[in-house]
């Protein structure tokens, strides 16, 4: 499976009018989504973005022929350690989150995952308590292996480090913009 890593490569075509607090611009509806959130947004004109992600990391989907997107919000790899936190909150852990997204998208697209692009968003390691928990790669790693049993074959990714990030979705381009307290903000693009 490919993986695309980009670093800090500079905000530009993601950014158009319409403005979205004081952060980044896009066009039409934005749909913020919480820890353990999950949606869809079926509309050319909308866009999706979950805030702070730490260890957490956002999965997102695009389907570039029919122009929407979903994205998870997720906190943890295994919904075995709180049964009843993923009865009430699917999207928290990669093994119940990733089925609830691609349930909400089936809606859309009856031949999923054809046609979709994966990105990973977040996944750091913010504590800075060197390696005794690791979350944010525990749950790169669980996404990753079960973006693979999923047979996805497109995969970008903007992981691990240090830094808390925000991101948002365009629905009509894919493209995803990633902001962080202090930097610039930039794109990762399919």
């Amino acid at each position: 499976m490919p993986r695309i890593r980009t670093d800090g490569h500079p905000a530009g075509q993601c950014s158009s009018s319409g403005s979205v607090g004081s952060g980044p611009r896009v066009q039409g509806e934005v749909v913020i989504l919480g820890v353990g959130a999950f949606g869809v947004t079926p509309r050319q004109n909308g866009s999706l973005r979950t805030l702070a992600l730490g260890s957490c990391v956002a999965l997102i989907l695009h389907h570039r022929e029919r122009a929407f997107a979903g994205m998870v919000h997720i906190a943890l790899p295994d919904s075995a350690i709180n049964p009843a936190r993923a009865i009430e909150l699917p999207g928290y852990f990669v093994n119940t989150g990733v089925e609830a997204l691609m349930r909400a998208m089936a809606k859309f697209a009856d031949d999923l995952p054809v046609g979709l692009t994966a990105c990973l968003v977040g996944g750091a390691n913010v504590l800075k308590a060197g390696s005794l928990f690791n979350i944010g790669e525990k749950n790169v790693a669980a996404l990753r292996k079960e973006l693979s049993r999923r047979r996805f074959t497109t995969l970008m990714e903007d992981v691990g480090g240090t830094i808390s990030r925000s991101v948002q979705v365009d629905a009509a381009t894919g493209c995803v913009l990633i902001t962080s307290p202090g930097r610039e903000s930039w794109e990762v693009r399919p």
